[in-house]
């Protein structure tokens, strides 16, 4: 018997090569709000988290500024960002081959949902999905310890045995053990094994090919 099925994928970094995107958004909102532009070069240290956390621990806003950037970070994602997302090569392949094999999927991301559809429908990897879940508009429900409940419960996923959740950052991974599931760490995308192994991380896939063996419990 296969070991899942139900497959919870993160978004930037995992089934998006989004860092581009999401770079030129924080630029242009820390631009808008009058405030200094760090060194962003690093995508470990943003591509993942929440937002606001960015926003706090990266670039210095206060917690009541950060929630005043999330607004007109989602102007700029609308308008810059969105275009800048793109599948990792094997992603789609990969999405095809569990949606043929009857696999229940969802994304499960810090990002805003709305944006989330949005960027999903850009790239044409929303039909292979039957949930797409991601923070509320207010910025609630951003951690990945209270998204992949929700897309267990989406997907009515009862026996959590039976998800892995698949990431590529130490946000990811913290998420899946608090959570109680298992957990498959990719490395082409912004994250790193060493942070992802602080977090009980065990499984590392080079490339969508080998997540799918993960999957199979090949």
């Amino acid at each position: 018997m296969r070991p899942y099925d139900c497959i919870l994928f993160d978004f930037d970094g995992t089934i998006s090569e989004s860092a581009l995107g999401v770079r030129k958004c924080v630029e242009l909102t820390l631009e808008e709000m009058g405030r200094p532009i760090p060194d962003l070069s690093d995508y470990s240290k943003y591509i993942g988290p929440p937002l606001t956390r960015t926003f706090e621990k990266l670039c210095g806003l206060s917690r009541d500024e950060s929630l005043l950037a999330l607004p007109i970070y989602r102007k700029y994602y609308d308008r810059v960002g969105i275009k800048e997302n793109r599948m990792f090569d094997g992603v789609e392949e990969l999405l095809k081959t569990l949606r043929e094999d009857g696999y229940r999927l969802a994304v499960c991301t810090s990002k805003n949902e709305r944006l989330a559809v949005k960027s999903m429908q850009a790239i044409g990897a929303d039909s292979y999905f039957d949930a797409i879940c991601g923070s509320k508009d207010d910025g609630s429900r951003k951690e990945k310890k209270d998204l992949i409940p929700y897309a267990l419960h989406t997907l009515r996923c009862e026996d959590t045995r039976r998800a892995v959740m698949i990431g590529d950052t130490y946000f990811d991974a913290e998420g899946a053990m608090i959570c109680s599931i298992d957990f498959i760490g990719v490395l082409y995308g912004y994250g790193t094994e060493s942070t992802m192994r602080d977090y009980g991380a065990e499984k590392f896939a080079h490339t969508p090919k080998e997540i799918l063996s993960f999957i199979r419990g090949e």
